[in-house]
């Protein structure tokens, strides 16, 4: 694998894990914030 196809993978993965990890993080302060049904 050339060196810039190796950069644009890496960034373009360091990106999705950026959303997946904002996307946990909110939905982890919203379980937070208010419990769900399930806690019962």
């Amino acid at each position: 694998m050339c060196s810039r196809c190796f950069e644009l993978d890496r960034r373009s993965l360091l990106a999705g894990g950026g959303a997946l990890a904002a996307t946990m993080a909110t939905g982890i302060a919203q379980a937070r914030v208010r419990p769900p049904t399930w806690f019962r």
